[in-house]
């Protein structure tokens, strides 16, 4: 019939930032969507922005995209690392 969600709650759990291997350079942005809309977005992240944790229900979707833009500045040194990155019921 209808595609249906999940009816337990599902949180997607990980630690985003910028690589130490950029040594001060290099400049992200984090996004998850879930192909219709951005569920959770880091804004502009640089080697000098402290690492963000993500915590994000995530039960109402059934697809799940996870992608790194490039600020405008250019790709070199954008080495972006997504840390612990899972899925937990709740």
């Amino acid at each position: 019939t209808g595609v249906q969600t999940c009816a337990l709650p599902i949180w997607l759990r990980a630690t985003v930032g910028i690589d130490a291997a950029t040594n001060g350079r290099g400049s992200v942005r984090f996004r998850i969507g879930d192909g219709v809309k951005t569920l959770w977005d880091s804004q502009d992240m640089t080697y000098y922005t402290p690492p963000k944790e993500i915590d994000l229900d995530v039960s109402d979707a059934i697809l799940l995209m996870l992608w790194v833009d490039d600020t405008g500045d250019g790709t070199k040194d954008d080495i972006a690392n997504w840390a612990g990155l899972r899925l937990e019921l709740k």
